[in-house]
């Protein structure tokens, strides 16, 4: 986004890319740490290289988000989604409620404080025009209420 607080238009066809371990390599370097470490002290406690490795690929996709670069594109039905060159699209009326935590949103298919909210949430990281996205996706999943 070039120029300083210059309004950004968001409409179907606006896309983004995030690459949360690009953008902070210390904190990813440190992940793989944690995982190759744990891994290791797996192996070497249960004598199996096995486990490890079984821990290790665990790990490895409970966190894959954060090491993938994920395409976001903003459809007239939805938001798609695009990640290993799979795209999934999250439909505005499967939807009922939009929260925002900093730099992230989560599309909640429940009314937003409810308990079971966090049930088969959506979570996706928004761009550096962040509030006019937000903004865009909040009135098109709460117009469909």
């Amino acid at each position: 986004m070039d120029g300083e607080g210059a309004s950004v238009v968001i409409s179907p066809g606006f896309h983004w890319q995030v690459h949360p371990f690009g953008s902070r390599r210390a904190r990813g370097l440190l992940a793989l740490g944690v995982i190759v470490l744990t891994a290791a002290l797996l192996a070497w406690k249960t004598g199996g290289v096995t486990t490890g490795l079984v821990a290790a690929l665990v790990l490895g996709v409970s966190t894959h988000t954060f090491f993938l670069s994920t395409g976001y594109e903003i459809l007239a039905e939805g938001l798609r989604v695009t990640r290993l060159g799979q795209s999934v699209t999250w439909r505005w009326d499967a939807y009922r409620a939009v929260e925002r935590r900093g730099s992230r949103m989560r599309l909640l298919r429940h009314p937003a404080g409810s308990p079971i909210s966090w049930l088969r949430a959506a979570e996706a990281d928004l761009p550096e025009c962040a509030s006019e996205v937000y903004e865009y996706v909040r009135q098109r999943v709460e117009s469909r209420r």
